[in-house]
């Protein structure tokens, strides 16, 4: 019975981490963009798309522009990885696999959702950092009003 009680408590944790990935970008293909979640907050397309409305400075563009180049690729990295730790999940369960192989894939899965989930959050703390608080401000109440 005590098995029992962690096999289900180790699915129910898993499925609330896979709750939490973020999603894949348009380079990930459809069937691999739906192994993965929505985003829990992004940002940084409504500061990208309102410069102007944000009264962003010449020191802020820069910035965000280099983020852009640099931050986006490594994020779809480890979109790509999850993807394909949850597909080869998928066939160890359909296919047979071992409870090892299964533990291994659902741990490792864990640990590129927790890994997502960072990322965005420091995304969101980097546009604390580089905006003023009014700026922040108004790029919240703009994903609070839709506009993401």
């Amino acid at each position: 019975m005590r098995l029992k009680t962690k096999w289900v408590g180790g699915l129910a944790g898993m499925a609330l981490s896979f709750g939490m990935v973020l999603p894949a970008q348009a380079e990930l293909s459809a069937s691999t963009r739906a192994e993965l979640a929505p985003p829990i907050v992004a940002l940084m397309p409504i500061v990208l798309n309102n410069e102007q409305a944000l009264g962003l400075d010449a020191k802020q563009k820069a910035f965000f522009a280099d983020w852009v180049k640099k931050m986006p690729p490594r994020r779809e990295s480890v979109e790509h990885h999850l993807a394909e730790l949850r597909i080869e999940l998928r066939h160890v369960l359909l296919d047979g696999g071992t409870r090892d192989q299964r533990d291994h894939l659902v741990q490792q899965i864990g640990a590129e959702t927790a890994h997502l989930v960072m990322m965005r959050s420091l995304c969101v703390e980097t546009l604390r950092e580089q905006l003023t608080a009014e700026q922040f401000k108004k790029v919240v109440a703009m994903y609070r009003q839709g506009q993401h």
